[in-house]
């Protein structure tokens, strides 16, 4: 199955900087970190293991310090992070960079750490020049589909079985009132609806 995936556009106008929570704080990434990285994906739920090797062919798809983590100040250990990525595909529609990767560690949720990545990603691809923005994301994430939503991305029906999950997802958070969205969204890209709720 087809993963769910939103866009959001540089016409949306750039979504407000998010406070960073007492207590953590944004740290770069430096290949020291990249065990407590690669870590930290595993303790998020993704299962994959990483190494260094896999990291060096996923590095040229992030921007220019586009891995964004953040730390947990008195134990050290990262407890969130999020990528911006140049994006090539898909050609139709020409997206031109994704908000990828999104980790919240479970020691530290209920912190808004993911909605933390997320807007800082998200601001960062829209200050850098970036119009075009995707995200692909799972029909059971329903706490980061509300984190997206919050922040002003929009789903996308690309294929014809989305508009009945997006159905069921914004039912499980309560947020009924969607209206319909072209398939595939209308050219030009200035035409497509900058909400649909």
């Amino acid at each position: 199955m087809a993963q769910l995936k939103m866009v959001y556009l540089k016409e949306f106008g750039c979504p407000d900087e998010f406070p960073v929570p007492e207590g953590f704080s944004f740290v770069p990434f430096t290949m020291e970190l990249a065990p407590q990285y690669y870590q930290l994906r595993i303790d998020g739920g993704f299962t994959s293991p990483w190494d260094d090797e896999a990291f060096k062919k996923y590095e040229p798809k992030l921007t220019p310090n586009g891995l964004i983590l953040v730390k947990h100040n008195e134990s050290g250990r990262l407890a969130a992070a999020a990528s911006a990525e140049k994006r090539i595909l898909p050609p139709e529609p020409p997206f031109d960079a994704s908000l990828g990767w999104v980790i919240a560690h479970p020691d530290f949720r209920g912190r808004k750490l993911g909605k933390l990545v997320c807007t800082t990603v998200t601001r960062k691809l829209i200050l850098e020049g970036y119009a075009k923005l995707v995200l692909a994301t799972d029909d059971f994430r329903i706490p980061a589909i509300a984190t997206y939503l919050n922040i002003g991305w929009i789903p996308w029906l690309y294929e014809p079985d989305m508009q009945e999950r997006w159905q069921n997802v914004l039912k499980t958070l309560g947020r009924t009132n969607v209206k319909p969205v072209d398939i595939p969204p209308p050219t030009p890209w200035e035409n497509y609806p900058t909400t649909i709720f």
